[in-house]
């Protein structure tokens, strides 16, 4: 979960809903309206309180009493945390599962709208010789999350093949900011260039270049 130092703009039925999904992880959670206080400041003065309220209820104080009723305060506020994160999951699982239970793996990405990207990486595998890597073009994350994280997505989609800085291969697909001149062979994608020739081109327009030994 992302907290912030600063008040939340969602409300408390907000807090709840559990169809917000981030584009960089599943757990994500808005943050609910806590006025002037934010929400992480809101948890720590709930763990007081319960610690507060383990020490009222003791005849006695040790050093002992007051550890265990800190950790007991600090536990009680992350199993709250931890119960809401479940509840997303919980969520989640219950409406996918009609949809996605005892579907083989094409019909799942069917659902998931992303059947062509799928079989895509699907033939990118069967078209890399055996034995060699596919490079790992970097992307900057802040100014271009969408082609950063499809192109993680991908290169999980096309193990077993690897990916390394010095793959023979690089895999290009409609999210990716390319241009490639193939009268001179030179691959420019995502600020960065490289020799290299077309090796497959594949229906929908996602290719696979073959990097060439020199610079362009």
């Amino acid at each position: 979960m992302f907290t912030h130092l600063s008040p939340a703009a969602f409300s408390w039925k907000e807090f709840w809903r559990t169809d917000i999904i981030s584009g960089w992880t599943i757990n994500f959670i808005p943050e609910p309206e806590t006025g002037f206080l934010a929400f992480p400041v809101l948890l720590l003065l709930l763990a007081l309180v319960i610690f507060l309220a383990l020490l009222a209820l003791k005849r006695s104080l040790s050093g002992r009493i007051i550890f265990v009723s800190a950790v007991a305060s600090l536990t009680t506020v992350a199993f709250l945390h931890a119960f809401r994160m479940d509840y997303n999951w919980a969520s989640m699982l219950k409406r996918d599962a009609p949809y996605l239970y005892n579907a083989d793996v094409g019909e799942r990405f069917k659902t998931m709208n992303v059947y062509d990207f799928h079989r895509f990486t699907e033939e990118v595998k069967k078209a890399v010789p055996e034995g060699q890597t596919l490079r790992t073009i970097p992307i900057d994350r802040e100014k271009e999350m969408t082609a950063h994280y499809l192109t993680l997505r991908g290169n999980y989609y096309l193990l077993p093949v690897m990916t390394s800085r010095e793959g023979r291969f690089i895999w290009v697909y409609a999210f990716h900011e390319f241009s490639y001149d193939p009268d001179h062979e030179v691959l420019e994608i995502h600020g960065l260039r490289f020799r290299a020739r077309l090796y497959r081109f594949f229906d929908g327009g996602g290719m696979l270049f073959e990097v060439l030994e020199g610079r362009p």
